[in-house]
């Protein structure tokens, strides 16, 4: 089952991510260079963004477990 898993992340959500990441890491690369700012305040803006990654993350989890849990549903009533 677990290869199941893989296979479906792999297929979908890699990428996604992948490309999503490194969209993200350009973005803040050109925000902190057009913005003058302190180091402390570059520091800031970091954590701020780590937050708000970590609050994404967590609702994607979120939403995946629910699809997930549909799915499952779905399946099971077949």
């Amino acid at each position: 089952m677990q290869d199941i898993y893989t296979q479906l992340f792999n297929s979908y959500a890699h990428d996604v991510q992948r490309h999503l990441k490194m969209a993200e890491d350009e973005t803040v690369e050109r925000l902190v260079q057009l913005i003058p700012m302190s180091g402390e305040d570059k520091v800031n803006l970091a954590d701020q963004l780590t937050g708000l990654r970590t609050l994404c993350c967590a609702e994607s989890l979120a939403l995946g477990i629910g699809i997930g849990l549909r799915l499952s549903q779905e399946i099971i009533a077949f």
